[in-house]
């Protein structure tokens, strides 16, 4: 899976539900092309308190997961590496498919205010 274990801004999900309050949820395909998105998201987190939840697609975990933070039916998940910005609990902001680069550190800026 993934290789970000003892980086102290990430949360790997992997056996364990948990409800994300306050963070940045990333949805994890190794197969997929689009885990650059992690990469770029970390680097742009380097000087905040902002945390990283990632959880692998597939996880057997990742339906009751997305059901407990209420994510489902709401979010297409395919493999994309899908990002969530999340503060109280809430989806402020939801990338699919779609990412810019430029408006990381701005989104980023949402969910520490």
């Amino acid at each position: 899976m993934l290789d970000y274990k003892d980086h102290n801004k990430i949360t790997i999900i992997q056996d364990i539900i948990i409800n994300i309050n306050n963070g940045i949820l990333f949805i994890y395909a190794g197969w997929a092309p689009y885990t650059y998105k992690l990469d770029l998201l970390i680097k742009s987190i380097q000087n905040s308190d902002i945390k990283v939840y990632v959880i692998d697609i597939e996880n057997e975990i990742i339906y009751d997961f997305l059901k407990d933070n209420n994510l489902i039916g709401k979010y297409e998940i395919g493999g994309w590496g899908e990002i969530f910005w999340i503060k109280n609990g809430e989806v402020l902001i939801y990338w699919g498919k779609e990412f810019d680069q430029i408006k990381l550190t701005e989104y980023n800026r949402m969910i520490i205010k």
